[in-house]
């Protein structure tokens, strides 16, 4: 009989059907035994019905009757819905991991969305707060400037208010000597003592 399996499968149980089923089910070329728990690696274990080089039709007569029945085909149910619990078990835990982990993404994408928008509308702030700084220091440079040249021109327009008003006292002292001399006996005399100007007539 062709099969992956070799044939001494076939003079255990007789029964070729048993046979297709375990060649459906042990397609891979590594043991059984590492595909479950340690807890069940000597139960589990059916290392010649994969492994072709290590069974033959010699050696099978052999094998005690122990051995032979832990190949029969309820201990081979047996295994297949052991790990058809454990692998829906396993299935569970990874599903809710799964769930779990989605939460917190979704948790932690929300979060940094918030932070997003937290820290775009304080640079936001923050930018309107510069402008109206700069623009606050900008008035207060042009009032200064104002300022400056408004006291600057009261100090031009002083000093020449003062080199007017000392033109003025010099010419008036020189009236002043001169009009004593020059004026008839009856006539009004300029008088600028005490630097006031005053009227008398001789």
């Amino acid at each position: 009989m062709d099969s992956d399996f070799p044939s001494s499968l076939v003079i255990i149980d007789n029964d070729e059907s048993w046979n297709e089923f375990c060649s459906d089910m042990l397609p891979t070329e590594e043991p059984i035994s590492q595909l479950v728990d340690n807890d069940l690696k000597g139960f589990l274990d059916c290392e010649p019905m994969v492994q072709n080089s290590d069974i033959s039709d010699n050696n099978v007569d052999s094998m005690d009757q122990e051995q032979v029945e832990n190949y029969s085909f309820d201990n081979c149910m047996e295994q297949v819905e052991l790990w058809k619990k454990r692998t829906s078990t396993k299935y569970k835990e990874k599903e809710s991991a799964l769930n779990f982990c989605k939460v917190n993404q979704d948790f932690l994408l929300e979060e940094i969305k918030r932070r997003d928008e937290t820290i775009a509308r304080l640079q936001q702030e923050l930018d309107q707060e510069k402008s109206r700084n700069l623009q606050c220091a900008n008035q207060h440079k042009r009032d200064l400037f104002m300022m400056g040249k408004l006291v600057n021109d009261y100090r031009e327009q002083n000093l020449k208010i003062n080199r007017k008003f000392k033109e003025y006292r010099s010419s008036v002292q020189n009236l002043n000597g001169n009009l004593g001399t020059t004026l008839e006996s009856r006539g009004p005399v300029l008088n600028t003592e005490g630097h006031a100007l005053t009227f008398g007539f001789n």
